[in-house]
């Protein structure tokens, strides 16, 4: 399976969009991949669109699906001169001030565009060590691949069962640690609750929880579709330490408050390009376990206090 893999990577770009053409036809129309999954999803985001509009951001949702796999199967055999070619970084700027401080940072995004092109494009165009804190992949040879493309652009990679662990021991070096902290919790882990695309949706506390730990100021990634393999990114800080004095309230859980509103501002400015067809919104927090607030509906510049847990 290895050896297909590379050898679909190593075809031009061009050849697999061509494939990922027919991949759409297959995906949509004959397997029909989660199809009701990814229209209850958008239906519910944007109860203000007529069905025709819901239809065509379905048909548009699973087009950019195709292509981004065949785009993260290319990376497999991407050099870094066409990964910087194809990935334009807006303001890098933001970065000077830690560099020169030698402050680490926690970089946070969501799964929209090509999120495996962004953490690649990190390595090859920032000038200090990137550590990619993710969840291992059910397909072994496809995660094994995917773990030895990432790191053969330079970043480390940390699983998440072991991220805090492994965070703690590096604390002392100056990195950025990247988190795409969108997915739901399992039943099992605490969660954050907050209004998402209309909907309660269930988030980590992890980087809530790491960036007070370590004093790591936080700052979002928005990655933008701006063609068939163009992508430029942009960087907006969401909080800067210290977090241990007013006005910034740890029990108010502020830095995931201010991800997820940036988060769905990023998806309503390119809809189509969000992974619609992760069961985002899957668990309820009447019936949920180790909530750490209550959601409350609506706007949310102050998130729900959280109870003692």
């Amino acid at each position: 399976m290895k050896i297909f893999y590379r050898c679909i990577a190593a075809l031009p770009l061009g050849l697999l969009y061509i494939l990922s053409n027919c991949l759409y036809i297959v995906i949509f129309y004959v397997a029909r991949y989660r199809r009701a999954v990814v229209k209850d999803n958008i239906s519910q985001a944007f109860s203000d669109k007529s069905e025709n509009e819901i239809n065509q951001l379905v048909k548009s949702f699973y087009r950019f699906l195709c292509d981004n796999f065949i785009e993260v199967l290319k990376s497999l055999s991407m050099r870094d001169k066409e990964l910087d070619g194809r990935v334009t970084f807006r303001n890098p700027e933001i970065f000077d001030r830690y560099i020169e401080q030698q402050q680490s940072m926690l970089l946070l995004t969501i799964h929209q565009s090509n999120w495996e092109w962004l953490l690649l494009a990190l390595s090859v165009k920032l000038s200090f060590p990137i550590d990619v804190i993710y969840k291992p992949l059910s397909n072994r040879p496809l995660d094994e691949l995917m773990r030895h493309s990432r790191e053969s652009h330079g970043a480390k990679v940390i699983a998440h069962n072991t991220a805090a662990k492994e965070i703690l021991k590096k604390r002392r070096e100056f990195r950025g640690f990247v988190m795409a902290a969108d997915q739901s919790p399992s039943a099992n882990k605490k969660k954050y609750w907050q209004y998402f695309m209309n909907r309660a949706a269930a988030f980590h506390i992890g980087p809530q929880k790491i960036a007070e730990m370590l004093n790591y100021p936080v700052i979002y990634m928005k990655m933008h579709r701006l063609g068939r393999g163009y992508y430029e990114v942009s960087f907006e800080e969401l909080s800067v330490p210290p977090y241990d004095q007013p006005p910034f309230d740890k029990d108010r859980y502020e830095i995931l408050s201010r991800y997820i509103k940036t988060g769905e501002e990023a998806i309503k400015g390119q809809p189509f390009t969000y992974l619609w067809s992760n069961r985002k919104w899957r668990r309820n927090p009447e019936t949920s376990v180790n909530n750490v607030n209550t959601p409350v509906q609506g706007p949310q510049d102050s998130p729900s206090p959280a109870p003692d847990v």
